[in-house]
């Protein structure tokens, strides 16, 4: 069943062409900021909900790029997070070949391990060191560091379960082509996700991995690509190519 996005999901959308287009511009800070901050606060509140602490506001800066390398990332030495905006935006229905909005829940656990990371950091008073001292930390901690943030992803996403519902409803939808000024062509439908079905098997996945990782230079490799992949996805259907240049990095204060 084909249906018409909403003004706040194509509003998602011009963000998307936005930061391939022009990610430096005023025009894609000003129409990203609000986003950021109104959905941090809904973040805020499904962890509040959960009984989960939580202290994003503790980070100041915000490193945006499209990146296909990145997703989401924590970067000690500039006590900065990194986001792709992309990743930040959407989901892939891998059986449709097609992309929906991000829910709220899949958001927040990618922050909190982000989170855990810099409560890492924080806790072994490692963050303002000089960069000889935290890279040779790093060096020594890098796996027990990657351990605790996926514990604590695991953990988020056990309580979490129990604030979702069982299966949510999702609009799928495929891009068919932009305008010189960011206006879009797609093609939508309806589509469900197993949400608490899906979080069982992603707990038991991250346990799985707990156990089984062996360095934090294969986790990030793994991940690396994992990344590109994805993005190469997410540019296709966006029809949106990336073309494999170094994409701009945006510092955002925040």
């Amino acid at each position: 069943m084909s249906f018409q996005l909403s003004e706040e999901e194509l509003a998602k959308l011009y963000i998307s062409w936005l930061a391939w287009k022009d990610l430096e511009s005023e025009e894609f800070l000003g129409a990203f900021k609000p986003l950021w901050s109104s959905t941090l606060k809904d973040i805020a509140a499904l962890l509040e909900k959960c009984n989960i602490e939580y202290g994003l506001e503790n980070i100041h800066r915000i490193g945006l790029t499209i990146q296909p390398e990145i997703s989401f990332a924590f970067s000690s030495l500039r006590r900065m997070y990194y986001v792709n905006v992309w990743s930040f935006l959407f989901s892939h229905q891998k059986q449709e070949g097609s992309l929906y909005f991000k829910p709220l829940f899949r958001l927040a656990h990618e922050l909190v391990h982000e989170y855990a990371h810099y409560r890492f950091w924080r806790d072994h008073d490692m963050l303002d060191g000089n960069a000889t001292v935290m890279r040779r930390f790093e060096n020594e901690h890098g796996l027990e560091n990657e351990k605790y943030a996926l514990t604590e992803e695991a953990d988020f996403l056990r309580r979490v379960q129990f604030a979702v519902p069982r299966q949510m409803k999702i609009r799928l939808f495929r891009v068919r082509s932009w305008t010189s000024q960011g206006l879009v062509d797609y093609e939508s439908g309806s589509g469900r996700i197993s949400v608490r079905k899906g979080i069982k098997l992603s707990v038991k996945a991250y346990e799985k991995e707990i156990q089984q990782l062996s360095s934090r230079e294969d986790w990030t490799s793994r991940s690396r690509t994992a990344s590109a992949e994805k993005h190469t996805t997410f540019g296709s259907i966006l029809k949106l190519e990336l073309t494999g240049k170094e994409y701009p990095i945006l510092v955002m204060e925040v």
